[in-house]
């Protein structure tokens, strides 16, 4: 893919997936909370999938489905969080090897030997694809000026007491 174009990249799409499914389109069902930013997601989500020969039915976000919006922030900065999304106990799509790489991590003896068992887990995991990104992580505020205590930080955590700072 990294030397097409994108109408390359679609029409090499549509072929594969019309090898797949000759007869009829394929129907991806996409469980998404509701809210007029999920529902713009979505309607370009089914205008490009449209385009090489996939539709998309949406869907409540308890419902079955192929695909699933998941729109959180991570608590902290820890693969582990992420990777744990993807554990065989909590998910259809998984790989008891990468379980293992982070059962390996969580019982790890050193940080070293830590950071490798979960490096092992994403490489095992980055091979079976369980999350594709749809855009970047977008963090933003709308803070009155009189909150004067507020920063902004990576987990989108801010607690009221700080946000108005006091001179003492």
């Amino acid at each position: 893919w990294a030397n097409m174009n994108l109408a390359q990249r679609r029409s090499e799409a549509r072929r594969l997936i019309a090898e797949l499914a000759p007869a009829a389109p394929i129907r991806v069902r996409v469980a998404m909370p509701q809210g007029p930013g999920y529902r713009l997601i979505f309607a370009y989500l089914r205008r490009d999938w449209r385009l090489i020969g996939v539709e998309a039915d949406r869907v409540a976000p308890d419902a079955p489905a192929e695909l699933r919006m998941i729109d959180s922030v991570a608590p902290a900065m820890l693969a582990s969080w992420y990777l744990r999304h993807f554990a065989c106990d909590t998910g259809r799509v998984c790989d008891p090897a990468a379980d293992q790489a982070l059962e390996a991590a969580r019982v790890a003896p050193s940080q070293a030997e830590r950071q490798a068992r979960l490096a092992e887990a994403a490489a095992i995991l980055s091979g079976a694809t369980p999350f594709i990104t749809l855009a970047s992580p977008v963090r933003w505020s709308l803070v009155a000026p009189r909150l004067t205590g507020f920063r902004p930080n990576l987990f989108s955590r801010h607690p009221a007491g700080t946000l108005i700072a006091e001179d003492f």
